[in-house]
């Protein structure tokens, strides 16, 4: 009797704070795995795993097919929301996600889209309904959404919406954690709720994605850790994780917009994509970003297992071990 196929798998975006844990969780389940990766990339946190790697190029269509020959499915997990030109935010999203879905037609292959919340946008209100993206990054993750969604009859996908991803090895809390070792942690001043997720959590909601075949493709699924704690919680929840306390400061909304609007210039004349820009302030504008998590389970059979508090102790540590704090 023959052995089942092994699954292979081809991942863009690998060397990225997702997709390097995806990697491995893949690895772990018994896939075999094909990153694709820029002939720049530093793939020295891959040199001892059992995998391939594809030097190409996302923004090349040709490239992207190439890649795909032999994979039985594409995690893309590839495009940011850092850039220095709206133009340059939707090459990173939208043209590369059209060039996966060409070459997921052209190889037979299912598809599993790591998007984000910002796609759904936040709630209006509480107990609202999602108004859809605020910024030039959700709108992009939306418009790559539905390149997918509508082949849907002849792809099989599964789009992720993740919300805030935090964990061993991201550097984009690293400045909360390290304001709350010295007791003090700003917050935008609408803040209210917001939904997080470990990375590992993360990582194994997407493995369960790409497990999940016999569902019905065109799939939109939030992942989350649960319920959407206070924006404050989450604060005291990381100065405990440090053995600390900090007190809470509201920044004003049109202090945030003059801080984005300064950094959007220094970007540009400094050619290099800020965090803190205008885009990113339209998104920290609003109180409630808020993902559904009682979709994981029934659509992917996944349920996280970190807390935010015991993840936000993980996270302190992997900051003090690497001397980052």
């Amino acid at each position: 009797m023959n052995a089942p196929k092994q699954e292979r798998v081809l991942v863009t975006g690998a060397t990225g704070f997702i997709g390097r844990v995806t990697v491995s969780k893949l690895l772990a389940s018994g896939r075999a795995v094909r990153v694709f990766a820029r002939a720049s990339s530093n793939l020295s946190c891959f040199e001892k795993l059992p995998i391939e790697v594809h030097i190409g190029d996302l923004g090349a269509p040709a490239s992207v097919r190439e890649a795909a020959v032999g994979v039985d499915v594409i995690v893309h997990a590839a495009g940011g929301g850092q850039a220095l030109s709206v133009d340059a935010l939707r090459a990173m999203n939208v043209s590369t996600t059209r060039a996966v879905r060409d070459a997921a037609l052209a190889q037979g292959c299912r598809v599993v889209f790591v998007s984000s919340l910002a796609a759904s946008g936040p709630l209006d209100g509480d107990e609202g309904a999602h108004i859809g993206p605020v910024s030039n990054y959700g709108r992009a993750k939306l418009e790559a959404e539905a390149i997918l969604l509508g082949s849907s009859s002849t792809v099989h996908v599964t789009v992720l919406r993740p919300p805030a991803i935090y964990g061993p090895g991201d550097h984009r809390m690293l400045p909360v954690f390290k304001s709350a070792a010295r007791g003090l942690i700003a917050l935008p001043a609408p803040a209210r709720r917001a939904s997080f997720m470990h990375v590992d959590d993360c990582a194994a909601a997407i493995v369960s994605a790409t497990e999940a075949s016999e569902r019905a493709s065109g799939a939109v699924v939030s992942v989350t850790d649960g319920p959407a704690p206070e924006t404050e919680a989450v604060m005291h929840l990381i100065a405990a994780a440090l053995g600390t306390k900090a007190r809470i400061l509201r920044i004003p909304l049109p202090v945030l917009r003059i801080l984005g609007a300064t950094n959007d210039l220094l970007s540009q004349l400094r050619r290099r994509p800020v965090l803190l820009s205008r885009d990113k302030v339209r998104e920290l504008a609003q109180s409630y970003w808020v993902a559904d998590y009682q979709t994981m389970g029934p659509m992917l059979g996944f349920t996280p297992s970190i807390t935010l508090a015991n993840g936000m102790e993980q996270t302190a540590r992997w900051y003090r071990d690497e001397g980052l704090l």
